[in-house]
């Protein structure tokens, strides 16, 4: 008797020591930055010259090095783990195709999130509130725009980075 259901190759790839190497770089830089920020919170003289815009451009920036990677990691993973063909999975561009999509996802929903939290604090604590539409569409144009520019210059390099140390690292099926 045949057996008539078909069955899809099991993928036995293991991707998790390359995502969790890939991760690695970002959540050490992450951590980093928030350790050399606690001294400027300190009652200090020195440490409250940072305190104010720094706070609010650096730390959203190592949050997501920090929480964001692992997120980005996980859902490049995913992604790769829904490719049939294991031998297009092992193709540099694949893994970083996905690595760039999966960032530029998360870095896309924390800046939509952290722009409308900081403009609607920013619009609450307005003490002009004619002008609140147009100093809200200000505000969003300009998160936008900032938020490019860290796209270009932190997220599309450094997922590029993460997606080839995750590369050399996640281990082949034997059979390929």
């Amino acid at each position: 008797m045949t057996d008539d259901i078909h069955t899809e190759p099991v993928q036995s790839t293991n991707m998790r020591a390359g995502a969790i190497w890939a991760c690695a770089l970002p959540i050490t830089l992450g951590v980093i930055g928030i350790i050399l920020l606690i001294p400027t919170v300190s009652p200090l003289p020195w440490g409250k010259a940072f305190i104010g815009p720094l706070y609010f451009i650096i730390l959203p920036i190592l949050a997501c090095f920090s929480l964001g990677s692992p997120l980005a990691a996980w859902l490049a993973c995913r992604q790769l783990h829904k490719i049939s063909d294991v031998e297009k999975i092992w193709w540099w561009q694949t893994s970083a195709w996905q690595g760039l999509k999966a960032a530029t996802w998360v870095h896309f929903i924390a800046a939509l999130f952290y722009s409308l939290a900081f403009a609607i604090y920013f619009l609450l604590e307005s003490k002009t509130p004619g002008s609140n539409l147009s100093q809200f569409a200000t505000l969003l144009l300009t998160s936008a725009m900032i938020n490019l520019c860290l796209w270009v210059i932190i997220t599309l390099p450094l997922s590029l980075v993460c997606a080839t140390i995750f590369w050399r690292v996640a281990k082949l099926p034997e059979d390929t």
